[in-house]
């Protein structure tokens, strides 16, 4: 299990048949200030079965740090943990701490996986950022489309995926603290270039909404059956949505 700490720190637990900590290692891509996410991604195609997994960390420094850790399946100690790759960081992109880390299990043509961030500056990013390889130069993330929310974007969640070649597009909902929440569409047209929208906006929340979750409703991928939270006034809001996918 991946947790981020007040302190900065990111950590792996391993954690006994009852669910207790038995054990953990700090990854070597802590944060100077508070860090807020970790996310992990299979460390593309041809190691996906092999226990390798790149490791994203973010946090109030607004740099997004990432490294290639392996592991067996089942480690008996952290000891079996092995750090395949020096850590790679993400400078200059974010205005505001990362918040939010969503690798999608896409690649772009030269073979740089896609990855969704949110920040406290309001803004959803999509990166092509190269995993990294103990054995080669890393190639520098690039930032592929950005988008304003209104809101610090707190929380990610995949709708909607569809990594074909022709016309990829990823819908995600997103929960931006203030502004409420946002369906957020990515789409590459024919020239290449990926583009942002929002889809659908919910506004109702009083306070600052921190999460959001969702269903298929019942005309399938059309539609969506959301719930949404905020803080301070204590609200749970049910509502739908319509699904408009195009590239």
């Amino acid at each position: 299990m991946g947790v981020t700490t007040s302190a900065g720190s990111a950590r792996l637990l391993q954690l006994d048949e009852q669910w207790r900590i038995c054990d953990w290692t700090d990854l070597d891509i802590a944060n100077t200030l508070e860090a807020w996410c970790i996310a992990f991604a299979p460390s593309g195609r041809e190691l996906a079965s092999s226990g390798h997994t790149t490791v994203y960390c973010g946090g109030d420094d607004s740099i997004l740090r990432y490294t290639t850790s392996a592991y067996g399946l089942y480690p008996r100690a952290t000891e079996d943990v092995e750090v395949a790759a020096q850590p790679s960081i993400l400078k200059n992109q974010h205005n505001a701490g990362v918040t939010a880390i969503f690798p999608l299990d896409a690649f772009d043509a030269e073979g740089s996986r896609l990855v969704i961030t949110g920040s406290y500056d309001d803004n959803i990013r999509l990166f092509a950022v190269r995993d990294p390889d103990p054995a080669a130069f890393t190639k520098r993330a690039e930032l592929l489309a950005e988008e304003n929310l209104e809101g610090g974007v707190w929380r990610l969640d995949l709708v909607h995926a569809n990594a074909s070649a022709e016309c990829p597009i990823f819908c995600v909902l997103a929960s931006c603290m203030y502004a409420g929440a946002r369906l957020v569409q990515f789409a590459r047209d024919k020239q290449g270039i990926w583009q942002c929208d929002i889809a659908a906006k919910f506004e109702e929340h009083q306070s600052m909404n921190y999460g959001c979750a969702f269903v298929l409703g019942s005309e399938g991928e059309k539609s969506l059956q959301c719930v949404s939270t905020s803080f301070y006034d204590k609200m749970i809001c049910l509502w739908d949505v319509e699904l408009k996918l195009e590239c």
